[in-house]
């Protein structure tokens, strides 16, 4: 049986090129008289018989806060029940070394750093392309006239 996932531990060395970030998708619901809309792009690495594996990383060692239940987007708070249940949102502290992180978290800064870059190029390539909604479009026109792409993509820490 062929592998169902990729996972990545802390010093593993692994080919970043691999990783895929499909087109843009925008996603909408109406509430009332309002619609919401959003964009992503899902992010894997292609498989045997072209399959979409999804991607796992090992981070260093950290306590954790503000743990938040995720649930789909369109739904209110009374629908939010645990049979709709999708996930996590954590808040994760980058450094516990008082600022100077020992080795094992500067292996995890590079796993942030590599998947920054990978989104900064999505966003250059879906940009150029004209994939993205116009906002993101304005963001990058703005980032590249600076030379500074934290005007485009939030740096992760």
């Amino acid at each position: 049986m062929a592998n169902q996932e990729v996972f990545i531990a802390l010093q593993e060395k692994f080919d970043w090129e691999k990783v895929i970030v499909d087109n843009p998708v925008t996603h909408k619901f109406t509430r009332g008289k309002s619609t919401v809309e959003w964009t992503t792009s899902s992010v894997y690495v292609r498989g045997e018989n072209n399959s979409k594996l999804p991607i796992y990383f090992e981070l260093a060692e950290q306590n954790l806060w503000g743990v938040y239940g995720i649930w789909p987007v369109n739904l209110s708070k009374e629908e939010q029940t645990d049979n709709k249940f999708e996930g996590f949102q954590v808040c994760y502290p980058m450094i516990r070394t008082n600022f100077k992180p020992n080795k094992v978290e500067k292996w995890t800064q590079r796993i942030f750093d590599i998947m920054g870059d990978i989104t900064i190029e999505a966003l250059k390539k879906f940009s150029e392309a004209r994939k993205v909604p116009k906002p993101t479009y304005s963001a990058y026109l703005t980032a590249k006239g600076e030379n500074d792409w934290s005007y485009a993509v939030k740096p992760i820490y």
